[in-house]
């Protein structure tokens, strides 16, 4: 497994309404698994910190690998324009 640490600065006060997005924006099936997730707010800026979990290549199935590879992304667009 990888680990990805991203941290959000966000307006104080903004910190609820952005936790509402952050699922929608950074996490999903290609953009890891969220394993730990918290904020503070001090002073003018709040700061979100998102841990998230990602498999390696190895441990991805050829199915999955074919989804997200930018060659099989290519190669689909490609057979859409075709047909």
């Amino acid at each position: 497994m990888i680990y990805d640490v991203t941290i959000l600065s966000v307006r104080a006060g903004q910190t609820p309404a952005a936790l509402e997005r952050v699922e929608q924006a950074v996490l999903g099936a290609d953009r890891g698994r969220l394993q730990a997730c918290w904020y503070c707010e001090i002073g003018a800026v709040g700061d979100i910190m998102l841990i998230r979990g990602f498999r390696t290549a190895a441990e991805l199935t050829a199915a999955e690998k074919n989804a997200v590879s930018h060659r099989g992304q290519a190669l689909r667009a490609l057979v859409e324009k075709l047909a």
